[in-house]
């Protein structure tokens, strides 16, 4: 249980280090391993390992001296040590030293160490996207375009070299940890067809798409222990519907069943009676286990006040209902797979001329020379093994530019 304290925090130079005999020391920079309090940047944030256990972490100074703070207009990081009163220091650094330890005894790491630290290096490790400004300019310019997508277009606007700002996502604003656009260009809602404005920094270099195919659907058979082929809504079509019913209607009705849809709704999106659409759910949860999950995710939810993904993932349930809960579930968990698998790519082509630019939950956009496209093929062809999860996750490549 080693830790320390940000600069931000202490308002010194300074690392303010705690060892295992809660001995503390100052420190230019954190030690390796150590955890850091006040810094969201770290390898090692207890900030954001507080945010994935939903355990509070106070390090926020008494409310008399942020008032202080405001007046002044000051600007962090401050040295509290001249503002505060001697004891009022010392009870601060106390205070905030002692939930640092409290949250790293509630606190589980390992989903921290295995999955999250991962994810983040991948979105650290984004590239800023070569804009293609005449495309921009001449979209900006139609009476036609929404006000909503032309505010979204304009978030890709370049600096003066041609690139647009780097893409800044955060994990934790949504309950499944489903990423959002905090700073950049906000390419999560953009219309698919003005992803155009996205070009290649290289003379005939191309921008892909990778998609990970049926994620979600593979992600609940791969959390009940069973294989799912290539195509999974083919092999649904095929072995739980009997081939009755066409891969459409497969996929509309998995779907359905993974989000909770009843079989009134799907009778209406398919056009057919409601008791062949109550008939095919049938079929589909019990093929997915549906019930046995959502079983266990209710009780967990009322025990614990939270339920967790397939790798450990804390998820507020409080008043949620049991399909919200299965949905949560599922969607959380193909969140960590989808970062998971496009980080293990990325290792894998470093050193090639391939540049991540941006992710679209369950896709990752890559600018790519136009030497290395075979090798990025190549790498996608197998598809991913995911590690903790069982089965091979399969890619999608698709060209946008």
């Amino acid at each position: 249980m080693v830790y320390c304290l940000d600069p931000k925090v202490t308002g010194n130079d300074r690392y303010l280090c705690f060892n295992l005999e809660g001995q503390c020391r100052l420190e230019v920079s954190p030690p390796e391993g150590f955890w850091v309090v006040g810094c969201r940047k770290s390898d090692l944030s207890l900030d954001c390992l507080s945010d994935l256990c939903n355990f509070f972490l106070k390090i926020s100074p008494p409310k008399k001296y942020l008032q202080c703070l405001e007046v002044v207009n000051a600007s962090s990081p401050f040295p509290w040590s001249y503002l505060m009163t001697e004891k009022d220091y010392r009870d601060y650094i106390q205070g905030v030293s002692d939930a640092a330890r409290q949250a790293l005894e509630t606190c589980d790491t390992c989903y921290y160490k295995m999955v999250h630290r991962p994810s983040r290096s991948l979105l650290k490790s984004l590239d800023r996207a070569f804009i293609d400004q005449k495309f921009l300019s001449k979209v900006l310019k139609n009476p036609d375009l929404t006000e909503g997508q032309r505010s979204l277009l304009e978030t890709f606007s370049p600096g003066s070299d041609g690139f647009a700002k780097k893409v800044k996502y955060n994990q934790f604003s949504s309950r499944t940890g489903r990423l959002v656009v905090e700073d950049g260009p906000r390419i999560l809602t953009l219309r698919k067809d003005l992803r155009k404005v996205i070009r290649s920094r290289y003379d005939n270099g191309i921008i892909f798409q990778l998609d990970f195919k049926c994620l979600e659907a593979r992600v609940a058979l791969s959390s009940v222990g069973k294989q799912s082929e290539k195509d999974v809504y083919a092999q649904i079509e095929n072995e739980v519907l009997d081939g009755s019913h066409s891969r459409d209607v497969s996929k509309v009705a998995t779907l359905s069943a993974l989000y909770g849809i009843g079989r009134r709704e799907l009778s209406k999106r398919l056009k057919i009676s409601f008791e062949v659409a109550g008939e095919i759910l049938q079929k589909i949860h019990h093929h997915f286990e549906v019930a046995k999950v959502t079983e266990r995710l209710v009780k967990e939810s009322r025990e614990l006040g939270h339920i967790t993904n397939f790798f450990g993932r804390k998820l507020k349930s409080l008043e949620s209902a049991p399909h919200v809960l299965y949905n949560n579930y599922v969607q959380s968990s193909g969140v960590d797979v989808s970062l998971l698998g496009f980080e293990k790519i990325l290792r894998s082509v470093s050193g090639f001329k391939i540049h991540p630019i941006f992710v679209i939950h369950d896709a990752l956009l890559v600018d790519c020379h136009p030497d290395c496209v075979k090798s990025l093929y190549d790498f996608a062809r197998e598809g991913e093994e995911i590690p903790g999860i069982p089965g091979r996750f399969h890619l999608e490549i698709e060209r946008i530019t």
